[in-house]
């Protein structure tokens, strides 16, 4: 991580003096000018013996992030036109489920983003195996700047409230009942509708804040730092805690379009969000996350009879009409995609089966390859009730 740049100024007026930021500093000696982020200036004044006349010049370091690793990583969404088994949710003390949704998908900063109408927001995933130190990443283009208190990003619970909550006046607020109540950093205002900007928030368990209970906590807005202070402690830890987007217990839910999360169970660097902020680092390339949400499905709720899968209807990627029967030619590919109707918190998760592989194979991401010719029977099962399943009739030219 680098933190200061070395900078040496000289002028030809040797009764004059040099400014850097404003502080008086020698000539053609090196002065350390502190960086930060992704983005740093500063100011260098030439100021001549009558101490009147002077020139000056506004200088701007970038730093280079190529080639930058990040390790630590949690989940992942990239949702290119598919919801990597995130859940729409409507506000309740814990966010409910809302059933029969049809996602809606748009351009993204990579590929396709995941599209929100302002009628529900998105259970990421449970939050338990972030810890106490953990970095939480987005991408945001929201249609309009909502108030003071309504959510970006949040996780927690909100009954009894144990919560963090990125607000849209660019703020970290958080909450515990009975403890450190409505702790806020600095509002920056500096969120802008109908522009694609990258965010994160940096929380340091490991780092004592200035009240009882809380701990360090670091706003970041386009690889920059913009709000930082006290964040209360052990919000991820707490039993029932979900990572959500655009919605909470009480406030406006989040219209606009998300794309590619990245959930870290450690305390980034500066320069690993800036890096991220570049667009170095990303979903595509930020290496296989530790988990994935079916993996720890509903883990977070206690068993419960009415988590069950209902359908499962195979329909043409990006399309929401159901397919029975498909006609490709040797050589070609179709994505398929599976939508799983379910009640509760069931895993909408699938596996793609082929019936013969020799005419036709099926990835796990759903994308069939024609290999010659003949007939193949192509079964999306669900993983949670193996009995629920969709069977595609191929015909292969």
């Amino acid at each position: 991580t680098v933190n200061s740049i070395n900078v040496t100024a000289s002028m030809s007026d040797a009764n004059g003096y040099i400014e850097l930021n404003g502080a008086m500093v020698k000539a053609d000696t090196e002065t350390a000018v502190p960086v930060s982020g992704k983005e740093s200036t500063f100011t260098v004044a030439a100021v001549a013996e009558d101490y009147e006349s002077a020139t000056s010049v506004t200088l701007k370091v970038k730093k280079d992030y190529t080639g930058m690793k990040v390790d630590g990583l949690a989940y992942a969404f990239g949702f290119e036109n598919e919801t990597d088994g995130v859940t729409a949710r409507t506000k309740a003390s814990k966010p409910a489920l809302k059933e029969d949704v049809v996602y809606q998908y748009t351009d993204g900063v990579y590929g396709k983003a995941i599209a929100l109408d302002g009628t529900y927001g998105l259970k990421l995933c449970d939050a338990k195996e972030l810890g106490k130190s953990y970095t939480l990443s987005f991408w945001m283009k929201p249609d309009k700047v909502g108030g003071g208190v309504d959510p970006t990003l949040a996780g927690g619970v909100f009954s009894p409230e144990y919560w963090i909550s990125l607000t849209f006046d660019t703020k970290i607020w958080s909450n515990q009942a009975g403890g450190p109540a409505y702790v806020a950093t600095g509002a920056a205002n500096a969120y802008k509708a109908g522009e694609w900007q990258h965010v994160a928030v940096v929380v340091d368990g490991t780092q004592a804040g200035a009240t009882t209970g809380t701990v360090s906590g670091k706003l970041f807005l386009n690889g920059n730092l913009v709000s930082s202070g006290d964040v209360v402690d052990g919000i991820m830890t707490n039993t029932g805690a979900e990572i959500y987007f655009g919605v909470n217990a009480w406030d406006a839910y989040f219209t606009g379009a998300l794309d590619d999360v990245m959930l870290f169970n450690q305390a980034l660097t500066d320069d690993a969000v800036g890096a991220i902020a570049d667009k170095n680092v990303n979903v595509d390339n930020a290496g296989k996350p530790a988990f994935t949400v079916e993996d720890l499905q509903g883990t977070n709720d206690e068993p419960s009879a009415e988590a069950s899968v209902k359908k499962v209807v195979i329909t043409k990627k990006g399309t929401s009409k159901a397919v029975k029967t498909l006609t490709l030619k040797k050589g070609k590919s179709v994505k398929l995609a599976a939508k799983v109707t379910v009640t509760g918190d069931a895993s909408k998760a699938v596996t793609w089966k082929s019936s013969n592989k020799k005419v036709a194979t099926v990835s796990a991401k759903g994308v069939v390859k024609a290999k010659k010719k003949g007939t193949v029977k192509i079964t999306a099962v669900s993983k949670a009730d193996g009995k629920k399943k969709c069977v595609l009739k191929i015909k292969v030219k």
